[in-house]
């Protein structure tokens, strides 16, 4: 993908699938390809909000926000050079792949260029990637590189913890009604469990998953074949 990239002079357009509120997007559009144009898709409206109200303006408008689902995202066909997808909720049933994934995928493949490329990279059951890379391969996206990052994924979780912990109990604080006597402190465990497992924080379920082998976290690198 560097040399796709390098033999383009880096001016290559890049769509990133499920984007939250731009920050990846917009640190790859300053500093990693600061020649691209990038479309950063999700549905989420207040994430999008925030990327065009914090990073739009500064990248000059080569980065737009795009507020849509991404199984019918509207972008023509044949436009990317690069699809990315970074730990956006999709293909989290084990073993399977479901309408809304092969609809996805499906998106995917139509919207990048003949020899483009899709970045994809998350944790999700071990037992779901063959069958995804499967499906994939079976619209004409060709596995070129696969990584297993899961032990890299532990030890960043290990490394943030207390970060995440800080972060977690002042957003408790602001909530006055998890200082009602009885039903407060109950609720106030239940978000902080709740919040705690979406960062897979450590002791959570999602963490425990990556490190039993329930979960594998991968970076996978697919070539649209012609």
């Amino acid at each position: 993908m560097k040399d796709y990239v390098r033999k383009r002079d880096g001016r290559v357009h890049v769509v990133e699938m499920g984007c939250g509120t731009g920050a990846g997007a917009h640190h790859v559009c300053k500093t990693v390809l600061p020649k691209c144009t990038y479309e950063a898709i999700d549905m989420q409206q207040a994430a999008i909000r925030t990327c065009q109200q914090e990073f739009v303006p500064e990248l000059d408008h080569r980065l737009v926000a795009t507020r849509a689902d991404c199984t019918e995202v509207p972008i023509e066909d044949g436009t990317a050079d690069i699809v990315a997808v970074c730990e956006t909720h999709v293909t989290e049933i084990a073993g399977k792949v479901l309408e809304e994934d092969r609809q996805f995928f499906t998106k995917v493949q139509s919207i990048l260029k003949t020899g483009g490329f899709l970045v994809w990279g998350n944790a999700i059951p071990d037992k779901t990637w063959q069958p995804c890379l499967d499906y994939l391969a079976s619209i004409g996206m060709k596995l070129v590189e696969s990584h297993d990052v899961t032990a890299e994924a532990i030890a960043a979780r290990d490394q943030d913890e207390a970060r995440v912990d800080a972060y977690v109990e002042q957003c408790l604080e602001r909530f006055l009604a998890f200082r009602i006597p009885v039903f407060g402190p109950k609720k106030r465990a239940e978000a902080e469990i709740a919040l705690k497992n979406f960062y897979r924080n450590p002791g959570t379920n999602l963490y425990v998953d990556m490190e039993n082998g329930t979960d594998s976290y991968k970076v996978v690198l697919l070539e649209k074949t012609a």
